[in-house]
């Protein structure tokens, strides 16, 4: 692997490693009664820029399990479905499978 390719999968990561982070402190402070827009559509992107490093980087089981959780964010945040604590649960379970994924990627890519 090239000096340049590797710089992009260090930056990926160390951002990934930065927005699930943030990701999951929001969805931890989430008021699921009241959920805010502003959170609900900083975890929507959070989720939309791994899935596109991801997909840039040839990362596909990642960018597949980021795509799916982008769209249950984008239910929630567009009133389709309630950020029930259930649904709160389960993103945050696929965050942590999300985060092993990326780590996985990062030693097999470093």
């Amino acid at each position: 692997m090239s000096t340049d390719l590797k710089q992009f999968y260090q930056v990926f990561f160390e951002e990934a490693a930065e927005l699930l982070a943030d990701m999951e402190t929001r969805l931890l402070g989430l008021d699921v009664s009241s959920p805010g827009a502003e959170d609900l559509n900083a975890i929507f992107r959070a989720a939309h820029s791994i899935k596109g490093g991801a997909g840039f980087l040839g990362l596909d089981t990642i960018k597949e399990l980021a795509h799916m959780i982008e769209n249950v964010l984008d239910m929630v945040r567009n009133y389709q479905m309630k950020p029930s604590p259930e649904v709160v649960n389960t993103v945050l379970v696929a965050f942590d499978f999300l985060g092993e994924l990326l780590n996985d990627a990062a030693h097999s890519n470093g």
